[in-house]
C-alpha cells in the first residue's frame, strides 16, 4: 500500500522537524538573525525542490531509484547506492545518538538511559520493518500533536517575551550566511524523502507537497527561535546544548501543564523516532538495490538493525558529544544532499543513459 498525499506531507513535515527541533538556536543556527536566515534557508530549499521537479519531470515521476538505474552504469549504480545506504545510516546513528544526549540532559541524573534508548529503538525498528504506510499512518497522528503542542507553548509564552533580545542590527551578509548553514541542516536531508517518491500514490503531487511542507517548517522554526531568543536571550541560547527545552522549563504556561518542558520533549521523541525509521528504510532499500536477494527487506533491515544497535551501544560505552560531530555529519552527506540531485538535473538534461 502506498502513502497519500496527506500522509506523505505529514511525513516530510516531522521527518525536517525530527532532527534539529530541541537545537533551535544553539549548534544548529546563529544568533540573533537567525528566524530570518530560516527564510533564506527556505528559499534555497525552494530552489532544490524546483530541481528535483525537473528531474522527475523529464523520468515521468518515476522513483529516484528508478533514475539512478537509468542514468548510471552497473559499476556506479553501486557506488550511488553505497552513498545513500551510508549516508542514511550515519543519518539515524547521529539522529539517536543526539537523542541520547537530549536524555541525558533532560532527565534526571539517576535515570536510566539504556531502557529507555531500547524503548526508542524498537519503535524506530517496527516502523522501518513495517514500511511506509505504518510510517504514514504513525506521522499523521504525531504531526497535528507535535504543531499544537509548538504554538501553544509559544502563544502561551508570548507574555513572557522580551522584546530586547530581539532588537539587533541586521546584516544581510549575516543572514545569508546563517540561512545556507540551516539548509545544510534539516532541510537538505529532504533527499530521503525524495528517494521514497515510488512509496507516494500520486508522484506528481510531490512538488506540492514538498512547498507546503516546507514552509509549516519553516514558521514552526521561525517561532520557535523567537521564543528561544526572547525568553532566554542570545548569550544564553548560544551556550545551551538544548535551548528549546531551557527556554520551555522556565516558560510558565498557567496550571494546564505544570511543566512546558514535557511538550518539547514529547515532540521531539515523536519527530526524532519517526526521523531515525524513514533514515533506516531508505538505507535498507539502498542495500537491497546494491545486493538483490531473495526476501532482502526483513534479512538487510534485520542486519542494518543489529549493527545499529551495536554502534548505539559503544557510543554509549565512550559518550561521543553529538554537538561536536554535527559539522562533520553535515559535511559527510553533501555528496548525497547536494550532489545526487546537481548530477541527476544534468544528466537528465543530456537524456542520456548510462552516463559516467
Amino acid at each position: 500500500m502506498k502513502l497519500t498525499n496527506q500522509q506523505f506531507f505529514c511525513l516530510m513535515t516531522a521527518f525536517l522537524l525530527g532532527n534539529v527541533l530541541s537545537g533551535i538556536g544553539g549548534f544548529s543556527q546563529g544568533p540573533k538573525t537567525g528566524y530570518l536566515a530560516v527564510l533564506v534557508s527556505y528559499g534555497i530549499f525552494l530552489l532544490f525542490v524546483a530541481i528535483y521537479h525537473i528531474i522527475l519531470k523529464r523520468n515521468r515521476y518515476q522513483g529516484l531509484f528508478t533514475i539512478i538505474k537509468r542514468y548510471f552504469s552497473l559499476r556506479w549504480q553501486k557506488v550511488v547506492f553505497a552513498v545513500i545506504a551510508t549516508s542514511a545510516f550515519l543519518s539515524a546513528l547521529f539522529s539517536i545518538c543526539n537523542y541520547t544526549d537530549f536524555i541525558t540532559f533532560s532527565t534526571y541524573q539517576k535515570t536510566p538511559i539504556v531502557p529507555c534508548l531500547f524503548f526508542v529503538l524498537l519503535l524506530v525498528l517496527y516502523l522501518c520493518l513495517s514500511r511506509e504506510k505504518a510510517m504514514g499512518r504513525y506521522s499523521e497522528i504525531v504531526l497535528p500533536i507535535v504543531l499544537f503542542a509548538i504554538v501553544s507553548l509559544c502563544f502561551y509564552s508570548i507574555r513572557q517575551w522580551n522584546i530586547q533580545n530581539i532588537k539587533t542590527e541586521i546584516s544581510a551578509l549575516s543572514v545569508l550566511k546563517q540561512g545556507t548553514g540551516l539548509f545544510f541542516g534539516p532541510f537538505s536531508e529532504m533527499v530521503f524523502l525524495y528517494l521514497l517518491t515510488d512509496c507516494l500514490e500520486s508522484p506528481k503531487s510531490i512538488t506540492k507537497i514538498a512547498v507546503s511542507s516546507g514552509a509549516v517548517v519553516t514558521i514552526i522554526f521561525s517561532l520557535v527561535y523567537l521564543l528561544n531568543l526572547s525568553v532566554l536571550g542570545e548569550a544564553l541560547m548560544g551556550i545551551s546544548r538544548f535551548p528549546t527545552f531551557t527556554a520551555a522549563s522556565v516558560i510558565q504556561v498557567g496550571t494546564i501543564i505544570e511543566k512546558a518542558e514535557t511538550l518539547i520533549t514529547f515532540s521531539y521523541s515523536f519527530c526524532d523516532i519517526l526521523y531515525s525509521a524513514v533514515c533506516l528504510f531508505v538505507c535498507q532499500k539502498s542495500i537491497g538495490n546494491l545486493f538483490p536477494m531473495k526476501q532482502k527487506t526483513k534479512k538487510i533491515t534485520a542486519c542494518a538493525a543489529v549493527i545499529f544497535i551495536a554502534v548505539i551501544w559503544f557510543i554509549l560505552k565512550n559518550t561521543v558529544n553529538t554537538e561536536t560531530l554535527y559539522p562533520a555529519v553535515t559535511f559527510a552527506l553533501l555528496p548525497l544532499t547536494t550532489g545526487l540531485p546537481i548530477i541527476l538535473f544534468f544528466y537528465s538534461k543530456k537524456g542520456s543513459r548510462h552516463s559516467p
